[in-house]
């Protein structure tokens, strides 16, 4: 199994993943606990600090969303209202997303926001030199074309036993 072989589950994923668009990463600029926002929640925690401040207080800033995909341990979400944030992952964050797939297999119709997860997972383990972590990264990327919606599955698409095995 090699490289060629995620890249390639990656792209078969690509119509539904491209369907969903995640925000970058925005964060408190000049205070704030260094969480991750959207831009909705970073401006409102940020207005509503700037508007109740002391005179000592610093003035914070919306800061971040050049990046749309910051690389992160696990999946990135807006620690207030838990919307996807873009994100690749660490090879650590590929081990605890391989974890958390062989427990909870994508089921179908596989939704955008999973697909985007899966193919963070293969985007990254094309990288990996740890084989354990190319077979388990493969046998997900499997599962998950498998349970595509069917609008999505071309004729040519890759025989889901193969790549699995």
């Amino acid at each position: 199994m090699s490289a060629e072989n995620l890249l390639e589950l990656a792209s078969r994923l690509e119509p539904l993943i491209s369907t969903f668009n995640p925000p970058p990463v925005y964060w408190i600029g000049n205070g704030g606990e260094g969480l991750d926002y959207c831009f909705a929640c970073c401006k409102a925690l940020v207005d509503d600090h700037n508007k109740k401040r002391s005179a000592t207080d610093a003035k914070w800033v919306v800061d971040g969303g050049w990046d749309a995909q910051r690389e992160n341990d696990g999946p990135a979400s807006c620690d207030a209202c838990s919307k996807t944030l873009g994100y690749t992952l660490t090879q650590c964050g590929v081990a605890q997303e391989i974890d958390h797939f062989q427990q909870h297999p994508p089921t179908s119709p596989l939704d955008p926001d999973t697909a985007y997860a899966i193919g963070a997972i293969l985007d990254e383990a094309a990288y990996s030199d740890c084989a354990e972590v190319v077979d388990a990264a493969m046998k997900i990327g499997a599962a998950a074309i498998a349970a595509l919606p069917e609008e999505l599955i071309s004729d040519d698409s890759l025989d889901c036993d193969t790549a699995a095995s």
